[in-house]
This record gives structure tokens, C-alpha cells and sequence, in this order.
């Protein structure tokens, strides 16, 4: 169900089917759950509540089993982060789009940091018996804590043999010998487990200087390329840089579980499945029509936005659509002067259903609604249609009696002429 989910978010013109939503709401689905948040306190509320639902470990407190996810080594005299555990650095992840606002990873991170460091600072900040260097930074970044480096860098490895290079995005935990006062932090990285770098004071200067910071929580396009355990993802709107492209990159950094808080109803993601909101459709330029000008694209407006018209599919009325099909159905109803929606949301035994057209009859008092199949021939496209037509009709909704039904042809035609003559039969 994980992978059906992040497929809405693909260039697909036939995304898998509004099902995947109702199934998570109902809690159907094991390796997805959302979390609804409206204010700044509930979202910080549940963010740390959920963070200790999945790293609790049988007759542990909430703080040792914070450590033990990091590969912390909990004792009557301390938790001790030894060398050998940055493979649990991808144990679990916080991921939001953003940096700033409440739902930024900077925040997030000052969250986590003061909830479950706050004893090993007041140890790093004595003047006496310590132990652990100073906190390094703006972020007071100690030993124990998730952090990424931030800039490509050579740096020694230790012990000799190492790569001796240290990536921009690696990810790791500061951990090493305990006991002794250090004016450096030692990091293992997850790739590269079997070595550790030092970091000094003066490499957490001036913002531009900065080469490691905490890592609780990453932005989505500092995780690409990373995989996790778990991802706990914040989300909220509005927010002008969530995009398809981005949601389809952090849904897939899981490998068992996904968890996204979002302040709106978990339908409302499914918005992000339109072209309407592509980064990369919307990424068309004429830089090299002097020279090519085969391939200048053709710049249409919608909506206030621009998109190279070959990339949408906009009806006569002026709607973004799915399919070059629904253009026609849309095109046609329009004409004929039928009023008409387009994938309404039609609650069904608590399940929220995305008919492709709903039409109320004016005459009648009749509310039609209009499925049109388009790649029947995807075993696993028509057994989700037949099991949505099964549920229309336990419900009311029957073909011929208030339902429609039209299907492309095998080589994903669709026949104009039989489209007008449903209409005229249905609405004429």
C-alpha cells in the first residue's frame, strides 16, 4: 500500500484510485498512518508522541528509549554512545519540506534536542568532572546527538584506511570515548561505519563555516538518496514548495513505515496527483528555440500559472483533467450545456470515491455519475474498477440506472460519436 501510495505522485496518467486514502483513514493499512495537527503546541504534541510510539522499548523510559534508537548503551551511571552504532542513524527520520515556521526541521530539531538532551548538555556545560566536550555551535550539538554533515570536505579517518572524505548529506552520530574532557566531537557516519571524524570548536563559527548540524529532523531534498526504517513526515499548508515531485520523493525514503502529520484531511494530498501541481511540468524554457526551434514549447496559461501545454490536459471549461478521454467527456457535456463535476468527493460506507463525472438532472432529480476505464487491460487497474463498481452498486449507484460507464478501446481510443449519443440518451 506504501508503494500504491507514493504512484499517485508519479507522472502517471492513471494514478492508482482514491481507495489508498480511505483505507489509511480507516485504519486498514499497517505501514501508513496520518496524524491530523492544527495548532503549533498539538503538532509539537503529537510529533513527540508518535517519535515515542515507535522507538519504546519493553521496560525502558521515553528517554532511554530515545538513546537506545540511536544505538545508545543505557547504564545505572549513564547512556553511552560507542563506536559502532551509526547504522541506527537510519533507524528513524523526521522529514518536512521546510526549514523555518513550526513545521521546519529547525524547529523540530530544537524540539527534539531539548526534549531528550538536556541532561548530557547540563554534563557538557560543567565546569568540572564533565566528561563530554562543550555543545559545538548555534544548535548546541553534543556527544549522542543525529547530526549531517553539510559540506563536502576532506578530513582524516580514523583509524587509518578510511575513506578520508566526508560527503555533503552523510548522516551519523556523534558518539566515541566517554570519561575524559575532549575539545572535539567525534562522528561515525552510516556510511562509512566502521570509521569516525573529529570536529573542532572553531568548525562551528560564522553560518558559512558551519560543517555539521542536527539531523532529528531533514528537509526532503537533504534525505534524497537516503533510506530509513521509519519516516515520521510533517506536513502543512499552505505551502508553496510542496509539489508532486517532492511528495513522491518523501514517501519513498521508507522502508516499513510511513507516518505524516498533516494539518488538512488526508484526501486533500490527493490534489498533488494533478500536473497542475508538477515542478517539472511547470519547468519549461525557450533558451535553445534560436537554435532548435523544433523544440520550443507551447506556453498555455491557467489559473494564473504557465505549463507547456503538451504536459496538461485542460478541458473547454477550463478544468485540468487526467486524460485526454475526460477532455472529450468534459468537452462534450459542455457543449451541451450540461452542468456537471468533476471527480467530486462521494462518501461511500465512510469511504471517500472520486466518480470521474457527477451530473444532477435537472428534470428528473437524478444524480448520474460517470466512470470512464481507461487501461482495462492492467489486470490490476480493472480488479480495482470491478471491486468500485461492486461497491457502487451495493449502494445505489447501478449502471444504466445512475451510473455510466464508458471504456477506451484496446489501443486507448475513444469513440466521439457513442460519447454524444450516452449523452442524448441520458440527458437529451
Amino acid at each position: 500500500m506504501d508503494v500504491e501510495l507514493s504512484k499517485l505522485f508519479t507522472n502517471s496518467e492513471n494514478p492508482s484510485d482514491e481507495n489508498i486514502i480511505a483505507e489509511i483513514k480507516l485504519g486498514n493499512e499497517q505501514h501508513i498512518q496520518f496524524k491530523k495537527w492544527e495548532t503549533r503546541e498539538e503538532l509539537e504534541e503529537t510529533l513527540l508522541q508518535v517519535l515515542n510510539d515507535e522507538v519504546h522499548v519493553d521496560g525502558n523510559d521515553e528517554q532511554n528509549s530515545f538513546d537506545i534508537s540511536l544505538g545508545g548503551t543505557p547504564t545505572a551511571s549513564g547512556t553511552y554512545f560507542n563506536r559502532g552504532i551509526a547504522k541506527n542513524a537510519e533507524n528513524w527520520q523526521m522529514l518536512a519540506p521546510v526549514r523555518n515556521d513550526a513545521q521546519g526541521v529547525v524547529n523540530i530539531n530544537h524540539l527534539i534536542h531539548g526534549q531528550f538532551r538536556e541532561h548530557l548538555i547540563s554534563v557538557a556545560k560543567r565546569d568540572r568532572y564533565k566528561k563530554i566536550a562543550k555543545p559545538f555551535g548555534p544548535e548546541g550539538i553534543i556527544y549522542g546527538d543525529k547530526v549531517i554533515n553539510v559540506v563536502n570536505q576532506r578530513k582524516k579517518a580514523w583509524p587509518e584506511g578510511g575513506r578520508n572524505y566526508i560527503a555533503n548529506g552523510e548522516i551519523g552520530i556523534a558518539c566515541g570515548a566517554f570519561g575524559k574532557q575532549h575539545d572535539y566531537l567525534n562522528v561515525e557516519f552510516s556510511s562509512q561505519d566502521k570509521y569516525s571524524y573529529s570536529y573542532t570548536a572553531g568548525e562551528f563559527g560564522e553560518d558559512l563555516d558551519i560543517k555539521l548540524e542536527l539531523a532529528y529532523a531533514l528537509t526532503v531534498h537533504k534525505s534524497q538518496g537516503s533510506q530509513f526504517d521509519t519516516v515520521i513526515l510533517v506536513i502543512a499548508e499552505p505551502c508553496r514548495i510542496l509539489s508532486r515531485e517532492m511528495l513522491y520523493t518523501a514517501l519513498t525514503r521508507q522502508k516499513s513505515k510511513i507516518i505524516i502529520l498533516y494539518n488538512k484531511d488526508p484526501i486533500e494530498l490527493l490534489k498533488y496527483s494533478y500536473v497542475v501541481h508538477s515542478d517539472i511540468a511547470k519547468r519549461f524554457t525557450d533558451l535553445f528555440a534560436d537554435v532548435f526551434s523544433d523544440f520550443k514549447p507551447n506556453i498555455v496559461e491557467n489559473g494564473g500559472e504557465f505549463y507547456e501545454d503538451r504536459l496538461i490536459h485542460r478541458t473547454a471549461k477550463g478544468e485540468m483533467v487526467r486524460s485526454k478521454s475526460e477532455v472529450i467527456i468534459a468537452n462534450a457535456l459542455f457543449y451541451n450545456d450540461i452542468p456537471y463535476k468533476y471527480e467530486p468527493d462521494l462518501i461511500v460506507e465512510g469511504r471517500v470515491k472520486k466518480p470521474d463525472f457527477e451530473i444532477a438532472d435537472a428534470d428528473t432529480g437524478i444524480i448520474w455519475y460517470w466512470e470512464h476505464c481507461g487501461v482495462m487491460t492492467d489486470p490490476k487497474y480493472k480488479k480495482r474498477w470491478l471491486a468500485k463498481k461492486a461497491l457502487y452498486k451495493k449502494n445505489g449507484i447501478e449502471e444504466g440506472k445512475n451510473l455510466i460507464v464508458t471504456e477506451d478501446d484496446e489501443n486507448g481510443s475513444i469513440d466521439s460519436a457513442k460519447i454524444e449519443e450516452i449523452i442524448q440518451s441520458c440527458f437529451g
